[in-house]
């Protein structure tokens, strides 16, 4: 197994519903949506986990493998705004979500800065 699938195994994986009711809660949750077979998702895993690992930060996983199949998955990327893979949301907080609107090419530091206002 390589590497990138290695920290895909090793993500908090949640689902859709669960996802959803982080929406509803007073503290703040990252989510990373994507999937292991998006090269896109396997360049921003490794940058996420180093960013988030620097600012000691949890995160969960939406694995956003089976959105035609999946109307749960599909109502919530759709909530979200989610369109595209990979994606970063906060959820729960003052607000329900906010979608971060990263890019997969976006350098670790950036992240981490991004992560750390978020």
């Amino acid at each position: 197994m390589t590497d990138v699938m290695n920290l895909f195994a090793n993500l908090k994986e949640i689902s859709p519903v669960q996802a959803r009711n982080l929406m509803a809660n007073n503290e703040e949750s990252l989510v990373f949506i994507g999937r292991n077979s998006c090269g896109f998702c396997r360049l921003f895993l490794p940058k996420l986990v180093e960013a988030a690992d620097e600012i000691d930060q949890d995160f969960y996983f939406v694995d956003s493998t089976n959105t035609a199949s999946d109307q749960d998955l599909a109502d919530l990327r759709e909530e979200l705004g989610v369109r595209t893979v990979p994606s970063l949301v906060v959820l729960g907080g003052s607000k329900r979500f906010t979608n971060l609107n990263i890019d997969s090419s976006i350098p670790s530091t950036d992240l981490k800065d991004l992560l750390t206002r978020s």
